[in-house]
C-alpha cells in the first residue's frame, strides 16, 4: 500500500453535494448537484426493455435486462444533465408524477 491517502467528506445541504479528497497532504475540493428524475421503463416488441425521462426531452435508451435499461438510463441522464449544465441551459425539475386510468 503507498502513502497516498483518501479522505471522502459527504455534506448534504440544499441538495448540494460537497466532495472534499484529500490526496497526501494537498487539497481538492469541488461541488456537484444531485438530481433526480422520473423513469418510465417499458417493454418494446422486441420484449427489449426501454428507458426514458420524460423531463428530458430525447433522452432514453434499452437494454436487455431491466437491470441494463436502469444502468444506462442513470449514464444517460447524467451526461444529458452535464451537458446542459455546461451550455448554460436549464435543468427543469418535474412538478409531480401520477397515473390516470381511462376506460374505452
Amino acid at each position: 500500500m503507498n502513502s497516498l491517502t483518501l479522505a471522502i467528506m459527504l455534506a448534504l445541504a440544499y441538495r448540494k453535494v460537497w466532495w472534499l479528497y484529500a490526496f497526501a497532504g494537498s487539497g481538492y475540493s469541488a461541488c456537484m448537484t444531485e438530481y433526480e428524475f422520473t423513469v418510465v421503463i417499458e417493454r418494446d416488441e422486441d420484449q427489449r426493455f426501454v428507458a426514458i425521462c420524460p423531463a428530458l426531452q430525447g433522452c432514453y435508451t434499452e437494454g436487455e435486462t431491466e437491470a441494463e435499461a436502469r444502468t444506462l438510463i442513470a449514464d444517460a441522464i447524467r451526461l444529458h444533465v452535464q451537458d446542459r449544465v455546461e451550455a448554460g441551459e436549464p435543468i427543469y425539475h418535474e412538478v409531480g408524477a401520477t397515473k390516470i386510468r381511462v376506460a374505452v
